[in-house]
């Protein structure tokens, strides 16, 4: 690959071997920048994990993080909560069936105790936080999601 462009103006990247098309078609860029192919694949790989390219105040890329609106990320958790305490409730609700007619067996009421305790910790969760902590799941115990 031979050199490497980046436009601030285009947000974009522009190769050499490339420019006599772009000037035949929409022109190569005026701000057009030299990067090094390291610049170049960092920021891809960058990119691929979620940061975003934008040009500095000198024309260059950078990678940033993009902000996230909280109540975007607090509305996503509580959506992930819901799942996860309607699938406990539904995992529990035989259990407690079984309690409550005194056929519960020893495992029974471990698993139940188990989902209780879980519940709470999922109840717990800090929803406003990105990414939210949700607690394992209790070991032994599938929920039916």
């Amino acid at each position: 690959m031979g050199k490497i462009f980046y436009s601030a103006s285009k947000r974009g990247f522009f190769l050499e071997e490339d420019k006599a098309i772009y000037e035949d078609a929409s022109g190569w860029p005026m701000d057009a920048l030299e990067i090094s192919q390291q610049m170049y694949e960092d920021l891809l790989s960058g990119q691929s994990n979620g940061q975003q390219i934008i040009p500095d105040a000198t024309g260059y890329p950078v990678l940033v993080t993009p902000e996230v609106d909280p109540t975007v990320v607090t509305a996503q958790n509580t959506d992930q909560f819901n799942r996860l305490l309607i699938a406990t409730s539904a995992a529990a609700f035989p259990l407690q069936s079984a309690v409550t007619l005194g056929i519960a067996t020893s495992e029974d009421q471990s698993a139940l105790a188990a989902l209780q305790q879980y519940a709470i910790d999922l109840a717990n969760t800090d929803l406003s936080q990105n990414p939210a902590a949700f607690p394992a799941a209790p070991a032994g115990v599938k929920l039916p999601i």
